[in-house]
């Protein structure tokens, strides 16, 4: 009789767990949030054929320098949720609209280390640790949350184009020298270093949809 109660309690044990298990696998499945993994930007979810969740693309290692002159990457990064775009300060028409528009995005997180936001110059041979500090000081940007990045022009469109899918012109890397990248996109990128939204930085209504994008991965995580 105690042989098969013990059975009996080693049998409920394994089959909580295997329901807990397939919980925590429906809710993978039916996250709203969704992955980018190609050039195309097309949405794709788990469970259509990637591999589960190591089957998506990730953001390269990176290494760049920001408005204080403290280095920026992937692994300062780690553990955090952050929203990418690429701008140049002398810009005079799209990079202040979406720099005001992030900036709805920095009030909402203010004070939320688990957040960040980076903007990575494109013109980085004129932006230097001094110009991004005076945009900073400029637009109201917060530098707790917020980095201003600077680098080796070559690194940056890399980044841009291999990881980020962000370069529309998609001119070879071989001509970085001779191109010029002009983008309004900004992404999600989770803690993972997966790319998870992609915005228009000019619309108002866009922002709204990062806010509550970036509140919902907080509380998947």
């Amino acid at each position: 009789m105690r042989n098969n109660f013990g059975v009996k309690i080693w049998v409920v044990v394994l089959s909580l767990v295997g329901s807990i298990s397939s919980l925590a696998e429906d809710s993978d499945l039916q996250s709203s949030i969704p992955f980018f993994s190609e050039p195309s930007l097309t949405p794709k979810w788990l469970g259509e054929d990637q591999g589960g969740a190591e089957g998506f693309h990730r953001i390269a290692d990176f290494e760049l320098i920001d408005q204080n002159g403290h280095l920026v990457g992937r692994e300062s990064l780690r553990g955090k949720l952050y929203l990418a775009n690429f701008f140049f300060t002398t810009c005079p028409g799209i990079c202040s609209t979406m720099t005001g528009n992030l900036k709805r995005v920095q009030a909402a997180f203010k004070g939320n280390e688990e957040i960040k936001i980076l903007s990575h110059s494109v013109t980085p041979d004129y932006d230097s640790v001094s110009l991004l500090k005076e945009y900073e000081a400029k637009h109201g940007i917060s530098g707790d949350i917020w980095h201003l990045l600077t680098g080796e022009k070559e690194s940056i469109y890399s980044l841009a184009r291999d990881s980020y899918f962000a370069d529309d012109a998609g001119s070879p890397i071989e001509n970085v020298g001779e191109s010029f990248l002009h983008t309004e996109k900004v992404f999600l990128i989770d803690r993972l270093g997966r790319i998870r939204g992609v915005y228009n930085g000019v619309m108002t209504v866009d922002m709204k949809r990062i806010i509550d994008d970036v509140k919902t991965l907080l509380e998947e995580h």
